[in-house]
């Protein structure tokens, strides 16, 4: 089993590496990148190695985000980071990727939740309405124990209700 941790900075030749994956023996992949870089080269490689597959990749643990909590990622073209998630099995998949909610429902439906124990989303700005839309998008998991909608606006009331489901529900 491995792990692959990379950094792009302002080097697009390390996006590569992605190229050349062994996606049966890897567990854990994290990849930061400055903002408004090379998140579609970076997703486009993923998606071509996930794809490749004859079955789901199965990873312990996806983060794809910038290199601080401040400014997310903007979203790849077309539907990339979805292709990717549909394609994978992950139990801890953290995203620091600016959505709009349309687009993390999207992401949600097509998301497998068979093994996902935590979910960790950038929503910032989010009101309560937009927050509850998630989480009916997300209450049929039975193995989610750990929400984390980045800078929401989550009220008392939908901490309690992911509570009464075991979920632990945080949006600082």
């Amino acid at each position: 089993m491995g792990d692959i941790l990379i950094y792009t900075r302002e080097d697009s030749g390390r996006v590569r590496i992605l190229e050349s994956i062994q996606w049966k023996h890897l567990r854990y992949l994290f990849i930061t990148l400055n903002p408004g870089t090379f998140e579609t080269i970076v997703m486009r490689a993923l998606v071509d190695g996930v794809t490749k597959m004859s079955e789901k990749v199965e990873l312990e643990q996806f983060q794809f985000g910038a290199e601080t909590w401040d400014t997310p990622l903007t979203l790849p073209e077309g539907n990339i980071l979805q292709a990717f998630v549909a394609s994978t099995s992950i139990k801890q998949l953290l995203l620091h990727v600016d959505m709009t909610l349309e687009q993390i429902l999207s992401l949600l439906k097509l998301t497998d939740f068979s093994r996902m124990y935590s979910l960790e989303l950038w929503a910032g700005g989010f009101d309560s309405v937009q927050v509850d839309a998630i989480l009916n998008a997300v209450q049929h998991s039975t193995v989610l124990r750990h929400l984390w909608l980045r800078c929401a606006n989550i009220t008392r009331e939908q901490i309690e209700r992911m509570k009464a489901q075991r979920v632990d529900l945080l949006g600082y």
